[in-house]
């Protein structure tokens, strides 16, 4: 089982900042003065119970233990969470469910990754919930190139812009609600419903601490947001995902209220 304990989320962000440390400054690797960096191949093991990770495959590490000689291994997941901020790359061999195989860290440098097509260089890409391949309009990576043998070189991109979704349910003032995110389609460059669901906290219509309020106000305060709305979503430093922006009118949902 997935070990997500405080503890084990803390040896993961420690390893990354030494695999981005590592990656940055490499040690030489032949005579003379050139440095050449050669990616990390780091073993893990493809227990999650949840089928083969495909030749480039990106896939979440659930934990990572360090053997007494200081070696890792790394326990394979399938991303749940939106958006992965973590990641690994599977080399070009695919790894059976129960089977052991080797990665790379998703950091700052170009790696071949399996994708979903509908990318182009340049283009935001990034690992839907419950996939392991890229696919356009998700967060997480950069398309740099494509390799010779059909993999996406992509680089680790860590800003995750707005989203617009719709409300499932209601959302009070100071409360929060289930947002399905939508996503622009790469073939209609229409908005689409990625079928993800995250939970988003009210960040607009809470009131800021300190305000001065008016006397007299010509309009009333929105207090609710009504289920089906249009929402701008934006996920803050703390991790969790807010609500900034809406299309919704509060006398639109007192419309919709049925009379008694």
């Amino acid at each position: 089982m997935a070990d997500f304990s405080r503890r084990a989320r803390g040896e993961i962000k420690r390893f990354v900042r030494k695999a981005k440390y590592d990656s940055t400054h490499p040690e030489p690797t032949g005579p003379g003065t050139a440095i050449v960096w050669q990616q990390k191949r780091l073993r893990f093991i493809n227990d999650a119970g949840l089928g083969t990770i495909p030749a480039g495959g990106v896939f979440v590490p659930t934990r990572i233990d360090i053997s007494e000689s200081g070696q890792p291994t790394i326990h394979a997941g399938r991303a749940e969470d939106f958006p992965v901020l973590i990641a690994c790359i599977n080399s070009i061999v695919a790894v059976e469910s129960t089977k052991e195989g080797y990665c790379s860290l998703a950091t700052d440098f170009p790696v071949k990754a399996a994708y979903d097509g509908g990318v182009e260089i340049g283009d935001m890409c990034g690992v839907p919930p419950d996939e392991y391949t890229l696919q356009y309009g998700y967060p997480g990576f950069r398309c740099w190139g494509f390799s010779e043998d059909d993999f996406l070189m992509a680089v680790r991109d860590s800003h995750v812009p707005p989203y617009w979704g719709v409300l499932d349910v209601d959302l009070e003032e100071g409360g929060e609600a289930q947002v399905s995110i939508w996503i622009t389609d790469f073939e209609s460059g229409e908005g689409v419903d990625s079928e993800i669901d995250v939970t988003a906290y009210d960040w607009l219509m809470a009131p800021v601490e300190g305000a001065v309020e008016e006397e007299e106000e010509e309009e009333e305060d929105l207090d609710k947001i009504c289920a089906g709305s249009k929402v701008k979503i934006e996920l803050f430093g703390d991790g969790y995902w807010y609500v900034t922006n809406s299309a919704c009118d509060d006398a639109e949902c007192e419309e919709d209220e049925p009379e008694e």
